[in-house]
């Protein structure tokens, strides 16, 4: 397996516990994920996530940075913890639970591994070891998850992008295309991005005006106690408190996808039903 080698200060490793990184980024307009080769012996088509087990002495974050940059040489990248991965089976002869993280690089981010890797688009895996699938997976989910409720898409981003360079990382993102009218007016109202006064320059079509994200404005918006009326329904004057807890909000969101899913189920049951020819009894 790819592991971060431990550096000459400390060997003390917690050998019962490790990190494995998803590390996400953006090519060709299609999302990719750095995986390494651990060159099995008998099954040289497997590959894995890039890891490492972690100091006694070692919070989890900083061990998932230090082998991050052990294994990729790159530094203060956007890390996100996903979940700690504990089956009993699920490393063979030793006890070992993973604890996973994802992290976005920058597409003009150089990689200069220590392990032989390279990156794949993640509807075109090859087989991977363990249970880095089941890990990779549950990184895909959350990365879709956290791009619908926080600005992540900025990290795959260099400091200052085009509106249409921003919409490629969000369709690349989901794997849909959206539509551009609509995203752009989503985007611009708000509030986090800026204007730059220079735009693109020796390209063929028409140059787009740059942008750069305004890191300060969003985090004053996290912070503030905002009260707002409802966009959809302007004539009502009863305004809502949007609750603080960033968790709060993703449930409530994922209450109302549940809730609108089942109507729309219950709908069609009933047009369905009413479409059914009758028969009359013999």
């Amino acid at each position: 397996m790819p592991r971060a080698k431990p550096t000459k200060k400390n060997t003390n490793l917690l050998a019962s516990v490790s990190i494995d990184n998803v590390i996400f980024g953006i090519k060709d307009n299609r999302l990719k994920v750095l995986l390494a080769h651990p060159n099995l012996s008998g099954q040289p088509e497997y590959w894995a996530l890039p890891g490492g087990h972690i100091y006694v002495d070692e919070d989890l974050r900083t061990g998932a940075a230090r082998i991050l940059e052990q294994l990729t040489g790159l530094k203060d990248v956007y890390l996100e913890q996903l979940r700690a991965f504990g089956e009993v089976a699920r490393f063979p002869d030793n006890r070992v639970i993973t604890i996973a993280y994802y992290a976005l690089i920058r597409s003009a981010s150089t990689i200069s591994a220590n392990v032989e890797s390279n990156s794949f688009d993640i509807t075109h895996l090859p087989p991977l070891v363990l249970d880095h699938e089941r890990i990779l997976q549950t990184g895909i989910r959350r990365l879709r998850q956290d791009a619908r409720f926080k600005p992540i898409g900025f990290e795959l981003l260099p400091k200052r992008f085009t509106l249409t360079e921003l919409q490629q990382i969000y369709e690349a993102i989901f794997d849909t295309p959206l539509d551009k009218a609509n995203f752009r007016r989503k985007v611009l109202r708000e509030g986090f991005l800026v204007e730059l006064n220079e735009k693109q320059s020796n390209v063929a079509h028409r140059a787009a005006r740059y942008y750069r994200f305004d890191r300060r404005a969003y985090q004053k918006f996290q912070k503030a106690d905002l009260r707002r009326s409802p966009r959809s329904s302007p004539r009502q004057s009863q305004q809502w408190r949007q609750p603080k807890n960033p968790s709060l909000q993703k449930t409530l969101a994922f209450q109302i996808d549940v809730l609108l899913l089942s109507l729309r189920q219950y709908v069609d049951r009933v047009l369905s039903m009413s479409t059914t020819p009758k028969y009359k009894n013999d």
